[in-house]
């Protein structure tokens, strides 16, 4: 699933494609899911990059050197449906990207 979206960059950044994997993290460590988003463009800047998935928060975000990914990590499996959002200090943009259950 793919949504458009702007960085703080501003006119200096066109409209970018984010896509996100939602991965089980192997028993026995304190997260249940890591979840990694690409996309270009995204800066480093003196406010922090943060993201959540529905009401969670992300924990431990790393972004790439490239701009082109970060990631981190949820605590627990988050519902069907819940959205993520991101944004700098504050997880304000929503994207189309949301939590789907595989079914196998």
């Amino acid at each position: 699933m793919e949504t458009r979206m702007r960085t703080l960059a501003g006119d200096r950044s066109p409209a970018e494609t984010l896509t996100a994997r939602f991965e089980p993290v192997p028993q026995g460590l304190p997260f249940a899911i890591r979840v990694v988003v690409r996309g270009a463009g995204l800066v480093r800047i003196g406010l922090p990059l943060v993201a959540r998935v529905g009401e969670q928060i992300l924990v431990g975000i790393v972004l790439s050197p490239l701009g082109d990914e970060f990631m981190g990590y949820l605590d627990r499996v988050p519902r069907e449906g819940d959205r993520l959002s991101w944004g700098y200090g504050e997880a304000t943009r929503q994207t189309d990207i949301a939590y789907r259950t595989l079914v196998t």
